[in-house]
């Protein structure tokens, strides 16, 4: 709560409060080509589609960037969200063109697989759910 949102006419308003339905109800995933981010709502507030798990961001980076070997990747995409997002999209791309090879007694999990993110090999964890790889984890090991 107080989180600062955009609406369609520019003016800014504030989260006052969240509402947690504890029922099903039907919810839609758009699949936005080019911007991530469009306007919803009678009120036009803008929202942000998100592909990836937001929540991997401290086990792979926060204190682990140094341990991981991923300060270069940092740097390159200015932060952790967009470096997030350029390790999912690579991982994407490789399963989509490459596959990936799956740990044997563990079906759509992948093995340790290095992929190039924005001209940085980056070996990554994780699994294939639905044909959408999800990453696990990303790190550069040690030489």
């Amino acid at each position: 709560m107080g989180d600062k949102i955009k609406k369609a006419d520019g003016t800014v308003g504030t989260v006052k409060y969240v509402n947690t339905v504890a029922e099903t109800r039907v919810m839609y995933n758009l699949d936005v080509a080019v911007a991530d981010t469009f306007f919803v709502g009678t009120g036009g507030w803008l929202v942000h589609n998100c592909e990836v798990d937001l929540n991997k961001i401290p086990h792979i980076f926060g204190k682990s960037t140094e341990r991981h070997g991923l300060g270069d990747l940092l740097k390159k995409y200015g932060g952790e969200e967009d470096a997030l997002r350029a390790l999912a999209k690579a991982g994407q791309k490789h399963l989509e063109t490459h596959g990936f090879e799956y740990l044997p007694k563990a079906p759509g999990v992948i093995k340790d697989t290095v992929v190039d993110v924005g001209g940085i090999g980056v070996t990554l964890r994780g699994k294939v759910i639905d044909g959408q790889f999800k990453i696990g984890t990303a790190f550069i090991p040690k030489k």
